[in-house]
């Protein structure tokens, strides 16, 4: 992906779905904490078409990659341990977890978990914790640019006294490869899907002009999208780019779930894919992965000492047609 610093996993020729997604443990004065993860979904590739002879839309199923996962903590300072499972292979860890469960020895009958012990976290200190173990030869892959943006919803700090980690944040990657994970975008969803794991309403819809210029983005029914055969040639671009609209969509879509500095963190990190991103196809198109299908992508499961635990989640799915 062209200057955006994104990964494209273009293992045997076929899509790729892939996840960023932040997790937020909020608390309150009551001795609760509330999780707040937010994701994106992306299947990169050429994968997704109509076919005629069908008589309906065809989708190539995919090998989803989640990628970059992150977990924030907010509130009561203390301490605790954090353990995300998938049904996926879990790879690409910041930082290195305490315990790495593989398929025989996995949370929950999933493909693998990894847990961080031992954490402590409280507010930043000026002067004192606000050195970050990133600058201390620690690579996030592929989003190593986004770190900044990652950093700046006001979370408590999380420090690690077996290795000296301190920073506001947890990473982890997840390979979903023969997990089964559908798409839910209609009309691509699999046949017979529940109601509640197809997108419905709006979706943002980014697309090409035929002249070259520059990526425009618009606001569309999820049933229009195809109508039969490929899409219709895009003309030359004659406004700019409305970089207000994307952001206020997402807005909407997330509204009471995350905050603005999460919705903020979250497109700030893949609008530069959907301008500049070598996604093929003339569309781009971004929509609110059903919250039915969050658990099939990932489980973090916070151990805090007996706290009261409300978990809140949102993920963008984003593919090309």
């Amino acid at each position: 992906m062209a200057g955006n610093g994104l990964k494209t996993d273009r293992r045997r020729g076929m899509a790729s779905p892939v996840v960023l997604a932040i997790l937020v443990l909020t608390g309150s004065g009551d001795g609760s904490l509330e999780v707040h993860e937010w994701g994106v979904l992306l299947w990169a590739g050429s994968s997704l078409s109509a076919s005629g002879a069908s008589g309906g839309p065809w989708f190539d199923p995919s090998e989803p990659v989640v990628m970059a996962p992150v977990i924030y903590l907010y509130g009561t300072p203390g301490e605790c341990e954090v353990t995300v499972s998938s049904h996926g292979r879990i790879f690409d860890l910041y930082p290195d977890p305490d315990r790495f469960f593989g398929l025989d020895g996995c949370l929950r009958s999933l493909g693998s978990a990894v847990r961080w012990s031992g954490l402590r976290v409280g507010p930043l200190v000026p002067g004192g914790n606000e050195r970050w173990s990133l600058s201390h030869d620690i690579e996030i892959p592929g989003f190593q640019w986004a770190v900044s943006m990652w950093r700046q919803p006001r979370a408590l700090v999380i420090e690690r006294d077996s290795d000296g980690f301190l920073d506001r944040f947890l990473y982890y990657e997840v390979d979903l490869s023969g997990t089964g994970f559908p798409m839910p975008l209609p009309p691509f969803s699999p046949e017979g899907a529940p109601a509640e794991e197809t997108v419905s309403g709006r979706v943002l819809v980014f697309q090409r002009p035929d002249d070259g210029g520059g990526v425009m983005v618009s606001v569309e029914p999820v049933g229009d999208l195809l109508s039969g055969g490929a899409p219709e040639a895009v003309p030359a671009a004659s406004a700019e780019y409305d970089c207000i609209l994307p952001l206020s969509v997402i807005r909407s879509w997330a509204a009471g779930v995350l905050n603005e500095e999460e919705i903020g963190a979250m497109w700030g990190t893949w609008e530069p894919y959907a301008r500049y991103g070598d996604w093929e196809g003339s569309r781009l198109v971004v929509f609110p992965v059903p919250p039915a299908l969050l658990d099939r992508i990932s489980a973090v499961e916070l151990d805090s000492g007996g706290l009261r635990i409300e978990y809140h989640r949102f993920f963008l799915g984003i593919i090309a047609i």
